[in-house]
């Protein structure tokens, strides 16, 4: 508002008109910001419904590659064991060839 408007409304209303101008103004002011405020709010609760959908894919998709890594250790560990038993044998078998070597050769 330039100050020739405000004066002329001051002259034709009084105080108390422009009181009530003004009361007016930032009464559609505050509508107007509301309106605003609630289409950034409704923007962010999609925004959020769409944050915690991924969050729940993702958890899904990390507890199930959790839950092949576990299997595929358990796989690993039984290998693991499997050769740590043959392995066993063959050293076995290797102290029975050394000690039947020693008594055979003389030095």
């Amino acid at each position: 508002m330039d100050t020739s408007t405000l004066l002329e409304a001051w002259g034709e209303l009084g105080a108390i008109g422009c009181i009530a101008l003004f009361l007016g103004f930032m009464i559609t002011n505050l509508i107007k910001s509301q309106a605003v405020q609630n289409e950034s709010l409704d923007k962010i609760a999609v925004d959020q419904a769409k944050a915690e959908e991924t969050t729940s894919n993702v958890e899904s998709i990390l507890l199930k590659l959790l839950m092949r890594l576990d299997k595929s250790d358990d796989k690993l560990d039984r290998k693991i064991d499997t050769l740590r038993q043959d392995l066993s044998r063959i050293d076995n078998d290797l102290s029975e060839v050394k000690g039947s070597i020693s008594r055979i050769s003389p030095g």
